[in-house]
C-alpha cells in the first residue's frame, strides 16, 4: 500500500504558509511572501492574453506578491501599526476569476483567496472590518490579469491625424463630410448608395496613383 492511500487512513492535517507583514511609505500594509506562488501558479491557468500582475507600477515599484492587509485610509487618524516585520500564516483556499471593480484598466483577474485567521485577529485589534476596506475585499493573492482592448480609432479621430491635400478635402465634402470625417448637417441630396459609390471610385483613383 503506497503513501497516498494510507494516508485516508490516518487524520489529514492541512498545511499553514507564511508570509512577513510589510509597510509602504504612504501606510499601505500587507504581508509579503514569495513570488514563486504567482511563477508557478500563472503557467498553469489556460487562458489567452494574460499578464503577470503589474507590480512594477507607481509608487509600489517592486512590491511583488502580497496579500493586501490594511490601509491608512482605513484610519481616522494616522495609526502605528507595532506588528510590522512579523510573520502571520495562511492558508491557500480556492482559485477565482472576475472582471474587477475599480482597476480601470483590466478587463479580468485571477486570484487565490486566502484564509488567515491570524491577520483577521490583526485588523480586528485595530478596529477595522473583517475584509480589507471593509468592501468585501477577502484576503487574497494576485495571480493574473487580462488587460482591456484598447478600441479602434474611428473614422473622424483617424482622419483628424492624417495630413488632407485638397484633393481629399474635396472629396469628403461631396459625401457630406468635413475634413475630419464627421458629417456635416446640411445634406448633400445623395443617397447613401450614391456616396458609397464614389467613395468606391475616388479610392481606385488613389491606388492607382501609389508608387509601385
Amino acid at each position: 500500500m503506497n503513501w497516498y492511500k494510507s494516508a485516508y487512513k490516518s487524520r489529514l492535517v492541512s498545511v499553514s504558509l507564511k508570509g512577513k507583514l510589510k509597510q509602504t511609505n504612504d501606510g499601505f500594509v500587507y504581508l509579503d511572501i514569495s513570488n514563486n506562488v504567482i511563477n508557478g501558479i500563472f503557467s498553469l491557468i489556460d487562458e489567452d492574453d494574460i499578464e503577470k500582475p503589474p507590480y512594477d507600477l507607481g509608487k509600489y515599484n517592486g512590491l511583488g506578491a502580497h496579500i493586501s492587509v490594511m490601509n491608512q485610509d482605513e484610519f481616522k487618524e494616522p495609526t502605528e501599526i507595532k506588528e510590522i516585520g512579523r510573520d502571520f500564516s495562511f492558508k491557500l483556499d480556492k482559485m477565482h476569476s472576475t472582471r474587477p471593480e475599480g482597476w480601470d484598466d483590466m478587463e479580468r483577474v485571477w486570484f487565490l483567496s486566502v484564509q488567515s485567521p491570524e491577520l483577521e485577529k490583526l485588523r480586528k485589534k485595530y478596529k477595522l472590518p473583517k475584509s480589507y476596506k471593509g468592501k468585501g475585499h477577502d484576503f487574497h493573492i494576485t495571480i493574473a490579469v487580462r488587460k482591456k482592448r484598447k478600441k479602434a480609432a474611428g473614422l473622424s479621430e483617424t482622419l483628424s491625424k492624417i495630413p488632407k491635400s485638397e484633393g481629399l478635402k474635396h472629396f469628403l465634402n461631396s459625401l457630406g463630410f468635413d475634413e475630419n470625417g464627421r458629417e456635416k448637417a446640411i445634406d448633400s441630396g445623395e443617397s447613401k448608395e450614391e456616396k458609397a459609390k464614389k467613395h468606391r471610385e475616388w479610392r481606385e483613383q488613389e491606388y492607382e496613383h501609389m508608387p509601385a
